[in-house]
């Protein structure tokens, strides 16, 4: 409230905002449109190999079919044909198929659409039936019943009033903010966190920090953390806290290798699932944060301290049962009933080193040529594997797999093929003991596994080997959390009383 107390003063509403204003109440460019549409969609399935090259020429093949469509149904409304019955004989859309062609909010409301689709728009008039337009995965026909035209001039004035009325905006206000903090210098001070040996010292008044040569009070900067923060985070600092005392009790420790590997473990998890193993887009979407890597990794790696300290408690409490081992002895199996011991190598196309700021056909050819290296490099391995290179060597040599490089390509266990998509997983289980597969696609990426064993125990013959299996396998993520609650629901958290500053 104060950040908006201060950008009013002397505030002049930003011409932006003013045109923005115009065009959400009175159309892009003050035109408001009356339309019909119909649309035909460009529907393409994704290939289950998920070839991208392939997509896109599906893709290319629909879209001219999609066309043709299109075409086909503007020459019957040329030629006199009912717009809005050919919205329902032919319309994709649900909305525009119900009601002959008419958007359901009545007018056209720009917002969404791209700028070529309006540009085409500009250009039409009443009466007029469009060509085939391209937006929103499919082709459009668009006929203009009316057109409204709002000049800026005519309502500029009423515009600014309501928009000074209305008050400053965020953008506004955080460019106050900014302003005000720009330049400042921050320093933390040994007062924040350091024990002083003056008993004097290590009163609340102590010095913490300095911004922009203004001294701040080590009390005057825990009340405003515990007033903002306090009671949301003190459940979890308490956990935290009750962990590393269980820990130091029992002689639990983690060294910083085990926390810097696991936390480089995380980011690639990150980066495999949720960017496709572009870690350069990983860094973009960092960038925008305004954090490094550097950055999120130290901060990865005080949660991940506190995490494997939990992983360890939880492994020395855990108590192994005859249930889950049968459980586990079944998962363990394939469907014939065979128990395989798997290693694997992983042949990356190295997604990530592609340019990907270049247009979007020139990245699918460059990966589709990516994807071929790889698979090349795949075969070549494949052969002297089968002319009798050492499988572990190549794997620590050459393998793209961080998990399982280390260790030759081992997998843990038994292979099972509920962790693989069901192609991957038929291939391998298809394959006889000692057998090298052929490559196998999966993404942009091709698998090279090799069976050392294969055969089919009793429960008894694998009993031991599993108690060991799963007293080691790592904690998952709930009963990670599950041990910190339950630490913390056994002792008492009292908040002191909120200030009411």
């Amino acid at each position: 409230m104060n950040g908006r107390a201060l950008a009013a003063i002397d505030r002049v509403v930003p011409r932006e905002k003013i045109e923005r204003e115009w065009g959400l109440r009175y159309g892009r460019r003050g035109r408001k449109y009356d339309l019909r549409l119909i649309q035909f969609d460009v529907r393409v399935e994704t290939p289950s190999d998920g070839d991208l090259a392939a997509r896109t020429k599906a893709e290319e093949r629909v879209r001219a079919a999609r066309l043709a469509d299109a075409e086909r149904v503007r020459e019957l409304a040329l030629a006199g044909a009912d717009f809005g019955q050919l919205a329902q004989e032919h319309s994709s859309d649900a909305e525009t198929r119900a009601r002959r062609g008419k958007p359901a909010s009545g007018l056209f409301d720009h917002q969404g659409w791209p700028a070529s689709f309006l540009d085409a728009l500009d250009g039409l008039r009443p009466g007029d039936v469009s060509k085939p337009l391209y937006a929103r995965g499919g082709w459009w026909l668009v006929q203009v019943k009316g057109v409204t035209v709002t000049p800026l001039a005519d309502v500029e004035k009423a515009l600014a009033a309501d928009l000074l009325a209305r008050g400053p905006e965020d953008d506004e206000i955080e460019a106050v903010r900014q302003a005000l903090s720009d330049g400042a210098e921050v320093r933390v001070l040994p007062g924040m966190t350091a024990a002083q040996r003056d008993p004097e010292l290590e009163a609340p008044d102590t010095t913490a920090l300095t911004i922009g040569g203004v001294p701040v009070s080590r009390g005057e900067y825990a009340t405003w953390v515990i007033d903002l923060y306090g009671e949301t985070f003190a459940r979890t600092f308490a956990e935290d806290l009750l962990v590393h005392a269980k820990a130091e009790a029992l002689g639990v420790r983690v060294d910083e290798d085990e926390v810097q590997a696991r936390a480089r473990e995380y980011v690639q998890d990150i980066v495999d699932r949720d960017f496709m193993e572009n870690r350069q887009r990983w860094y973009d979407k960092l960038a925008v944060r305004g954090q490094t890597e550097e950055e999120f990794l130290r901060e990865q790696c005080v949660r991940m301290r506190t995490s494997l300290l939990v992983e360890k408690l939880v492994l020395r409490e855990r108590v192994v049962t005859d249930a889950e081992i049968r459980r586990r002895f079944q998962a363990s199996l394939g469907p014939d009933g065979a128990w395989r011991e798997v290693s694997k190598l992983l042949v990356s196309s190295r997604y990530e080193e592609l340019d990907h700021g270049q247009p979007r056909e020139d990245l699918v050819r460059d990966l589709a040529t990516a994807v071929e290296k790889a698979r090349l490099r795949a075969v070549e391995f494949v052969a002297r594997l089968r002319a009798g290179a050492d499988f572990a060597t190549l794997a620590r040599a050459e393998s793209d797999d961080p998990r399982t490089r280390s260790k030759g390509g081992v997998l843990s266990g038994a292979f099972k093929s509920d962790d693989y998509p069901d192609d991957v997983a038929r291939a391998v289980l298809a394959l006889p003991e000692g057998a090298i597969s052929d490559p196998i696609p999966l993404g942009p990426t091709w698998l090279v596994f090799w069976v050392r064993s294969l055969r089919k125990p009793a429960l008894e013959d694998v009993r031991e080997t599993l108690r060991a299996e799963l007293q080691q396998l790592r904690p998952g993520l709930l009963e990670v959390r599950t041990y910190r609650n339950v630490l913390a629901n056994q002792a008492r958290i009292e908040y002191r009383p909120r200030s009411t500053k």
